[in-house]
């Protein structure tokens, strides 16, 4: 019972100080910030929503850069707010969320895969909806670098690969579209066609 979950971890913070050296603070906080937004989701009050972003923004405060979890913290704060953007359009929270993934991706620890996979995914998609919103070229630059990196992380055989492969091929072709270089062009065309060959008649 969600309810319940939400009231028992907000009983137990009267038992683990502010400064608690073993994180167990954070930790409640975060599983507290999952239990809101699974209430938010199913359906909830946008209150839910933005009552998780603020417990993870204390979360994220008791895990500064070299924090085990700081990379988790920034990915889930980062993808709430890019949710509230979506819910309510306000640029600043996307602008946010942007800036919170990306750290994110910075501090990343190697063989964390699925963290790393699902920052790329939520940053390439902040990214496309500042792009929609402002046509910044820079943006699709970036867009163009993400997915190559997503297309890295889901090589032949990966259930996402036919998916990046295409991915990759549009915004490149946007790239072309925005900037002329053929260059872009060539690289879109070949990773259509090796999509294509991966995607047999039917499919």
């Amino acid at each position: 019972d969600l309810d319940e979950a939400i009231t028992l971890y907000c009983d137990s913070f009267e038992l683990r100080p502010v400064k608690n050296e073993e994180g167990d603070r954070s930790d409640s906080l975060q599983n507290l910030a999952v239990c809101l937004w699974n209430r938010y989701e199913n359906p909830g009050s946008v209150d839910d929503l933005e009552e998780a972003i603020t417990i993870e923004r204390e979360a994220l405060a008791l895990r500064p850069p070299g924090h085990p979890d700081c990379d988790a913290s920034l990915h889930s704060l980062g993808f709430s707010l890019r949710m509230k953007f979506e819910k309510q359009a306000e640029i600043y929270d996307l602008e946010e969320a942007i800036q919170l993934l990306r750290a994110g991706l910075k501090i990343h620890r190697r063989g964390h895969q699925y963290w790393r996979s699902s920052m790329l995914r939520h940053l390439i998609l902040c990214l496309s909806s500042r792009y929609v919103s402002q046509g910044l070229v820079k943006d699709l630059e970036e867009l163009v670098t993400l997915r190559h990196a997503m297309l890295d992380l889901c090589p032949r055989g990966h259930s996402d690969h036919v998916a990046s492969l295409h991915n990759l091929a549009c915004d490149l072709r946007k790239g072309y579209a925005k900037t002329a270089a053929i260059s872009d062009l060539q690289e879109s065309i070949e990773l259509h066609l090796a999509a294509l060959q991966l995607r047999p008649p039917g499919h």
